[in-house]
């Protein structure tokens, strides 16, 4: 049998009175709001999801300000969003079909490395899973990484 209650066990205890923007009838409640509160009072802080952004353009050559705001420690040509969206609208503008993918970021707590996709998912979801989830290494090699810094060493393309 399914449950019927769609909210989450963490947001039940959650009441109007303790919220006064939920009393009004014609809002409803911010169970993502809630959640983060009950996080924080477990000790576990809430991490936001960070993104990266892939462009190869075909058209121009790409800015000298552009190559230098490249995330470094990565393999590739990795943006932050809007810097990634200014960089497709100019080769737009200059006829171009550019391409594109996002995936997740991360920073390694322990080490500093650079995670994208997958490994930086599992490494956020741990963060918020764990109250010292944040302290744990990000994997077999983490505390090599933390004393080489051989990402650092690496240089954007």
């Amino acid at each position: 049998m399914l449950n019927s209650n769609p909210i989450p066990k963490e947001v039940e205890e959650v009441s109007q009175s303790d919220y006064p923007s939920l009393r009004s009838p014609n809002r409803k409640p911010r169970f993502r709001a809630a959640r983060r509160r009950a996080m924080k009072a477990q000790g576990v802080t809430p991490s936001n999801r960070l993104r990266l952004w892939n462009v190869q353009v075909t058209d121009i050559v790409i800015p000298d300000d552009i190559l230098k705001a490249s995330v470094r420690g990565l393999a590739g040509f990795w943006l932050r969003g809007p810097i990634a969206r200014r960089l497709i609208r100019m080769d737009r503008n200059h006829g171009g079909y550019p391409t594109w993918f996002t995936a997740e970021y991360r920073l390694c707590e322990m080490c500093g490395r650079p995670l994208l996709g997958n490994e930086a998912a599992r490494r956020r979801e741990m963060a918020t899973k764990y109250a010292d989830g944040r302290m744990r290494p990000c994997g077999d090699k983490c505390e090599e990484e933390q004393k080489s810094k051989l990402w650092q060493k690496l240089k954007a393309a």
